[in-house]
């Protein structure tokens, strides 16, 4: 596995463990204060709808195989 592959995939498995929080916070009605200002479970609603999509999104990105880089002196195929 290439570091740019393992790279994605750590980084789509954080994000993960970060939309199942928010998960969490909304089926346990955990209330949160920021500054003396309660945020509401809708705010985690969203986040879990861009967490999660951002997750799927770099590990499908990760998956796809890399596109080989022309060699140095070599020049492209004419379109």
């Amino acid at each position: 596995m290439s570091s740019p592959t393992c790279g994605l995939r750590v980084a789509s498995a954080f994000i993960g463990l970060i939309c199942l929080a928010h998960i969490l916070r909304i089926l346990a009605h955990v209330s949160v204060v920021v500054g003396g200002h309660p945020i509401g479970r809708k705010i985690s609603a969203v986040a879990v709808v861009i967490t999660g999509a951002l997750c799927i999104w770099l590990w499908l990105v990760s998956s796809q195989p890399a596109a080989a880089a022309p060699e140095a002196g070599q020049t492209p195929p004419p379109a």
